[in-house]
C-alpha cells in the first residue's frame, strides 16, 4: 500500500525495503478473553496476532536509496 505512493516507491522498493525496529503494544483492555475466548488458548494466541489491538511504530529503511521512514500505528 505504501508503494502507491509516487514519492515513497522512489525512495523504497520492496526487494530493498528492511525493518529497522519496531515497538508495538497491545492496547490496555485488549485482548478482552470475553469478547474473544481464543485468547485464552495459548497456541492459538501465539497464532493469531492482530495489528488492529496494538499501538507503536514500524521504522523501515532501504539499502540502496538510504532512506528511513517511521510508520506509527494507533487505533481509535
Amino acid at each position: 500500500m505504501i508503494h502507491k505512493n509516487p514519492e515513497i516507491s522512489d525512495l523504497f522498493k520492496p526487494e530493498t525495503i528492511h525493518i529497522l525496529d519496531y515497538d508495538l503494544e497491545y492496547d490496555e483492555g485488549i485482548p478482552d478473553a470475553t469478547k474473544f475466548p481464543e485468547f485464552e488458548n495459548k497456541l492459538w494466541r501465539f497464532f493469531n496476532v492482530d495489528g488492529s489491538f496494538t499501538t507503536g511504530f514500524f521504522k523501515f529503511g532501504d539499502v540502496e536509496s538510504g532512506a528511513t521512514m517511521n510508520l506509527k500505528v494507533k487505533i481509535k
